[in-house]
């Protein structure tokens, strides 16, 4: 019997392009799935998704995350050029050699998971007294740009009442290719502010006093507040600036990955949803959006 790679493999180059063959294994986690490695590629096969090759610098990428055990999974298309560069498609997500990056950059495609949250999950940002419980809050493992040009997932703890909101602001976000540093729970940061800012986390519930006044409950405590990108957009006190050396990020006209703009991609989705921005502010919070203007 003919493998089923056969005819492609002739029709694309044959052993001219890829090599002779190396030897032949199954495909991981995919039942029915092999996988033939030549001299200068691999071809993946499979009923449910054909035979697909890679090289070069997606199939070394490829096989660092994880090859077909990974959350990619098996190839869907070939590896080919696309104006950005060169794109190899999967069932759960794409890798692109970009020609701006001079390497090749995870893709994954937009997604929000929402599920309930327990006070044993939120050690540090919850406890008795709050305004809201774990019971009227939601965490959302949301897809995000980092800096690094690649897709990841973060998790956020946001009040139940503005999932719907925020997943569409980061949405928007995704789209517009908008790099955040980080998106983790500020329990990871033992519920501090400031060692939160510190790591350019973007972070929303925080049971906690207004960092910088002791006298009045942060909006974070209600769950309808989110900071982004700390570092790039500060928050200023009238004696301080939050985080320690962002201060050059004061200035707002020379732009720079991850700060939040005016009539650009994320100060307009929050602005599409009814939020208000913190850079309103006599003293500018640039990192803060709440739905209620606190």
């Amino acid at each position: 019997m003919r493998p089923p790679f056969l005819q492609p493999f002739l029709n694309r180059g044959g052993v001219q392009r890829y090599g002779l063959p190396v030897h032949e294994r199954a495909a991981g986690r995919a039942k029915g799935a092999r996988v033939q490695e030549f001299q200068r590629a691999r071809w993946f096969v499979s009923r449910r998704t054909g035979a697909h090759v890679l090289w070069g610098q997606i199939l070394e990428r490829y096989l660092r995350v994880g090859g077909t055990t990974s959350w990619l999974g098996l190839p869907r298309r070939d590896q080919r050029d696309v104006t950005a560069g060169t794109r190899a498609d999967f069932v759960h997500g794409s890798l692109l050699r970009s020609n701006a990056h001079h390497r090749v950059l995870v893709r994954r495609p937009f997604a929000a998971e929402v599920s309930s949250v327990t006070a044993a999950e939120l050690p540090y940002s919850y406890r008795s007294g709050c305004p809201v419980g774990p019971s009227a809050l939601r965490k959302i493992r949301v897809v995000h740009r980092e800096f690094d040009g690649d897709d990841h997932v973060g998790t956020l703890v946001v009040a139940e009442s503005v999932v719907a909101d925020m997943t569409r602001v980061f949405a928007d976000a995704h789209r517009a290719g908008f790099a955040v540093r980080r998106i983790e729970k500020v329990d990871r940061y033992g519920g501090d502010d400031v060692r939160s800012m510190e790591a350019d986390n973007t972070s929303a519930f925080n049971c906690r006093k207004v960092t910088g006044n002791p006298y009045r409950l942060s909006q974070h405590s209600y769950g309808n507040a989110i900071d982004i990108n700390p570092f790039e957009n500060p928050y200023v006190t009238s004696s301080s600036v939050y985080p320690e050396g962002s201060r050059s990020y004061l200035d707002r006209d020379n732009v720079r990955p991850g700060m939040v703009i005016a009539g650009r991609a994320v100060a307009t989705a929050f602005a599409a949803e009814g939020w208000y921005w913190g850079a309103r502010w006599s003293n500018p919070d640039y990192q803060h959006f709440s739905s209620n203007g606190g």
